[in-house]
């Protein structure tokens, strides 16, 4: 899993008086995406990035909004000598599941989705009927390979 938490708020004086009280440092940020990992469930990840978000807006009062992007990424644990290993793993394909959260005073709003999913049917897959005009040249089939990549997101 990878989180990306962006702040907004009054934080104009760190910018033009170079006044950094108002800044939220990034290790902070990093330690409390660790912290708030082990008090919460990271899973569904949308609970999670909601439970992140607001915990920004209820700790700095100067904060209205709290960006988090969280990637799930797909992880498979290693045998050795055919075993499970306790602590090994390996990416186990491209694709991602993703949550966007936007978290203001007023409530959170959400935008969950896949990317670079790619999908394979091997046979059974037809493409006749289409449009013909001077510029095709790719003829009917009723039995083919499909293959392709689906980003899809929703709120």
């Amino acid at each position: 899993m990878t989180v990306c938490a962006l702040l907004e708020g009054a934080i104009e004086t760190s910018y033009t008086v170079a006044d950094n009280s108002v800044v939220v440092a990034t290790d902070s940020i990093k330690n409390t995406i660790y912290i708030k990992a082990k008090e919460h469930p990271v899973n569904p990840p949308e609970l999670y990035a909601s439970i992140l978000g607001t915990h920004f807006l209820d700790t700095y009062a100067h904060i209205s909004v709290a960006n988090i992007r969280v990637t799930v990424h797909r992880w498979t644990r290693l045998d050795v000598d055919g075993k499970p290993h306790p602590h090994s793993f390996l990416r186990d394909g491209e694709e991602t599941r993703t949550v966007e959260a936007r978290v203001t005073r007023d409530g959170v709003a959400l935008t969950s989705g896949i990317q670079k999913l790619t999908v394979l049917k091997s046979t059974g897959s037809a493409f006749h009927g289409f449009v013909r005009d001077a510029y095709t040249t790719l003829p009917e089939t009723w039995d083919r390979i499909l293959s392709t990549d689906v980003d899809a997101s929703w709120t």
